[in-house]
C-alpha cells in the first residue's frame, strides 16, 4: 500500500512543474480554497462512522455500518449544496476567490466523491487489499495530473485545477466499486433495522468525540490557506499552497501510508494485545524519524533554490516559504500514524483534546497576526514553529497513553 501510495504522490510531485508553467500563483491560490473547503467538509458527512469499518468481528455488522456511513455521505452532500446554493457568493468573495463563484457546485461533487473513496478505503482496508489501495492510488493520481495539465493547456483556467483536484481525489472510486461489488451485493441480505441501530449505538462515540475531533483537525490543517487568502490575498495564498503541498508529499507517501497499514494491523490485535501494539508503533516512529530527517534539512537549506529551478522564477517566494515550514516537517511525519491508533485503544476523547489544542493555538497565532499586520513570511515562520511544538506533543501523549496501556495488560498478565 505505501509503494502505491507513494507512486501516486510521485506522479502528482512530477505534474506540478508543468501545472506551475501553465496556471499562475492565483489560480493555485482559487485551487488552495477549493480544496481547503473540500478537506474540511468530506471527512465530516460520513459522521465518520467509515473508521469503525475495519473494527468489527463480524462482517455482517461492517456491512451495516458500510450502508450507514454512504447515507450519511449522501444526505451531508445534499445539505451543502443548499447550503452553496445560497451562501457561496458572499463566502468565496470573503476569501477572495470570485473566480470560483461559477462553480460553486463542483465543492459538492468534490465532497461526495472524496467522502465515498475514503468509505471504500476503508472497506478495503479491513479486507486488507492494500494492493487495491494502491492501485486506485496510482489511477487516480495519474488521471488527475493528466486532466488538470490539459485542460490547463487548452486556456480552462482555474476550471482544469479544480476538475483535475477532484480527480485525483476519487478518480479511483470504480475501481473499488468494481473490485468489491461481490460484498457490496451482500448488503441487503445483511441489513436490518435492529442491527443497524445497534452498530450505529455502539459506534456512537465516533460521531459525538470524531466529527468535532475531526473538524477541528481539519479546519487547523488548512486553517493558514484559508486565513493567508482573506488577509493576503489570492497570489501569495497560491505560494504558500504550493510549499504546502510540496512538504505534503513525504508525509503522505510514507507516513500516512504507513499509518493506515499499522491501523489495520493493530486493530487485527485489539485492544488486549497493546504491548505488541506499542512496541509496533514505537518501531515505526524510529524509521519514519530516520526517513524525514534529509529531506527537512535539505528543503531548510536550499528551499529557494530548489523551487526555482523545479517550478520556474515566479515560484521563487513559495521556496522560501517552504524552507520556513520544513522545520516542523520532521514531527509532522512522524506522527502522522499515530492518531488513528485512538480508535482501536476507544479513546475518542484524547483525539477531541488534541485537536482542541491545536485550533486554539492556531487561532491564538491568527489573531495575534490579524491586529500586529507582521508581513506573510514571519506569520509562516511563527506557524512552523507552533507546529514543530504541537507535534511533537502529539507524539508524546499517543505513545505514554499505548504505554500506559501496554503496562496495564502486563500487570493483569502476573
Amino acid at each position: 500500500m505505501a509503494v502505491g501510495s507513494g507512486l501516486g504522490r510521485l506522479i502528482s510531485l512530477l505534474a506540478i512543474p508543468f501545472a506551475t508553467r501553465i496556471y499562475t500563483p492565483e489560480g493555485f491560490g482559487v485551487l488552495a480554497v477549493f480544496t481547503s473547503l473540500v478537506t474540511i467538509l468530506a471527512p465530516i458527512v460520513s459522521l465518520r462512522y467509515v473508521l469503525t469499518l475495519p473494527l468489527p468481528r463480524q462482517t455482517g455488522t461492517a456491512l451495516n455500518l458500510l450502508l450507514l456511513s454512504f447515507g450519511l455521505i449522501l444526505a451531508g452532500t445534499a445539505f451543502i449544496m443548499l447550503a452553496l446554493a445560497i451562501f457561496s457568493e458572499p463566502m468565496l468573495n470573503f476569501f477572495s476567490m470570485a473566480a470560483i463563484v461559477p462553480w460553486w457546485w463542483l465543492i459538492g461533487i468534490g465532497v461526495l466523491v472524496t467522502a465515498t473513496y475514503e468509505l471504500m478505503t476503508f472497506w478495503a482496508t479491513r479486507r486488507r487489499a492494500y494492493g487495491i489501495i494502491a492501485k486506485t492510488n496510482i489511477i487516480q493520481n495519474s488521471a488527475g495530473a493528466l486532466a488538470t495539465i490539459g485542460l490547463g493547456v487548452v486556456g480552462l483556467n482555474p476550471l482544469g485545477l479544480l476538475l483535475g483536484a477532484i480527480i485525483a481525489k476519487g478518480g479511483g472510486l470504480f475501481w473499488l466499486l468494481r473490485d468489491f461489488k461481490t460484498d457490496l451485493f451482500r448488503i441487503p441480505q445483511a441489513i436490518t433495522a435492529n442491527r443497524l441501530a445497534t452498530a450505529a449505538g455502539f459506534y456512537r462515540d465516533f460521531p459525538f468525540y470524531r466529527v468535532p475531533s475531526q473538524f477541528l483537525m481539519v479546519f487547523s490543517q488548512q486553517a493558514p490557506l484559508l486565513f493567508a487568502a482573506a488577509v493576503y490575498g489570492a497570489e501569495l495564498t497560491g505560494q504558500l499552497s504550493l510549499a504546502l503541498m510540496a512538504l505534503a508529499i513525504p508525509v503522505t507517501l510514507v507516513g500516512e501510508a504507513m499509518g493506515k497499514a499499522l491501523y489495520a494491523e493493530a486493530a487485527a490485535i485489539g485492544k488486549s494485545g497493546s504491548d505488541r501494539i506499542y512496541q509496533m508503533t514505537k518501531d515505526t516512529q524510529k524509521k519514519l524519524f530516520l526517513v524525514s530527517i534529509p529531506s527537512g534539512l535539505v528543503l531548510f537549506f536550499f528551499g529557494e533554490q530548489i523551487f526555482y529551478l523545479v517550478f520556474g522564477q515566479e515560484w521563487e517566494a513559495s521556496g522560501k516559504f517552504a524552507s520556513l515550514l520544513s522545520i516542523y516537517i520532521v514531527f509532522h511525519f512522524t506522527s502522522a500514524p499515530l492518531v488513528q491508533l485512538l480508535n482501536i485503544m476507544a479513546n475518542q476523547s484524547t483525539f477531541l483534546r488534541i485537536n482542541v489544542v491545536r485550533v486554539l493555538s492556531i487561532l491564538a497565532l491568527f489573531s495575534f497576526v490579524f491586529f500586529t499586520k507582521i508581513a506573510a513570511a514571519r506569520f509562516i515562520f511563527l506557524y512552523s514553529i507552533l507546529m514543530a511544538f504541537f507535534y511533537i506533543y502529539v507524539s508524546v501523549l499517543v505513545m505514554h497513553i499505548l504505554k500506559k496501556k501496554s503496562d496495564q495488560v502486563r500487570a493483569d498478565c502476573l
